[in-house]
């Protein structure tokens, strides 16, 4: 409901548990729920001690098992994947990286789960922080990244020219670099900047979770995207038109346009002049119903 609240009509799930989050698609999807279209993707794949599994979750063996998939070897990978295909998750969410208390997917293990992905007509979005990292999973083909490079200022172009010419979507979570690691803000936000000038496609996303706050996390994100240098134009755009088209949904949400599912703000003020606009929400439409109404 809060999400609703901000004018977020439609999120995608980065990494949960597995049964608890098609229940709740499902409840959402027939009415018994009222908050926004939720694509799911499932527990996030990762190395064995990788990522959230050995980080986030390690002191909770329950969550553990069922918050995260770590994986082993290529077989177990693809058949990974391809079950989550079976149960009709939207996506597919891969970490690659490493640090303290996390190892890094061995890439070929990283290039079959994409490869699987591709086989089983599902986008794969991944969890990076370094550049070579980033441009190791773009390579592999896959179609956008989770943070991106929050590690190191961009040296060169050869991530954008990556990118941009295999329509990769970039998604920088400033909002949760901010609150956890506010040191790396001002890197994360030059990258982001250079990116975008660099013609990548950007995407809006908040990485919320565990008890940040919903909706205004997506506003803020919007107004750190502004921050780093984007115009409010493409932050709008950002949060719409690219991030429906990184979704894969761009056929029926993402612009105004006949035959699409009417999904529409209106806002004490004007964001193209002032962002925090976002913020005076007073008129929530989602596929053509009035959700929110704050008149």
């Amino acid at each position: 409901r809060k999400y609703l609240e901000y004018g977020v009509t439609t999120i995608k799930n980065t990494g949960d548990l597995r049964d608890a989050m098609l229940t709740l698609k499902a409840r959402l999807k027939s009415g018994d729920l009222q908050g926004p279209r939720l694509l799911v993707v499932g527990p996030p794949l990762t190395a064995w001690g990788g990522h959230p599994a050995a980080s986030l979750f390690r002191e909770n063996e329950w969550f553990r098992s069922r918050g995260a998939a770590e994986v082993r070897t290529v077989l177990t990978a693809r058949s990974m994947v391809a079950d989550l295909a079976l149960a009709e998750f939207d996506a597919i969410k891969l970490v690659f990286e490493e640090g303290e208390n996390r190892i890094k997917l061995a890439p070929e293990i990283m290039r079959a789960i994409i490869d699987e992905s591709d086989r089983q007509n599902l986008r794969v979005t991944v969890h990076t922080k370094h550049v070579e990292d980033a441009i190791a999973v773009i390579e592999a083909g896959a179609d956008g990244l989770e943070h991106g490079v929050m590690l190191g200022k961009l040296s060169d172009r050869r991530l954008a020219t990556l990118m941009r010419e295999r329509g990769a979507v970039y998604v920088p979570t400033l909002q949760v670099i901010e609150r956890f690691g506010p040191d790396g803000l001002p890197v994360a936000m030059s990258n982001l900047k250079q990116l975008a000038e660099e013609g990548v496609s950007i995407a809006l996303g908040s990485d919320t979770f565990g008890n940040m706050p919903r909706g205004t996390s997506t506003v803020r994100e919007a107004e750190l995207m502004v921050q780093a240098g984007l115009t409010t134009a493409q932050v709008i755009q950002a949060a719409t038109h690219n991030a429906a088209a990184h979704l894969g949904i761009l056929s029926d949400v993402g612009t105004v346009e006949p035959g699409k599912l009417a999904d529409l703000i209106m806002v004490d003020g004007n964001p193209l002049a002032d962002i925090a606009a976002l913020r005076r929400i007073e008129v929530v439409i989602q596929s053509g119903e009035i959700v929110v109404d704050k008149r």
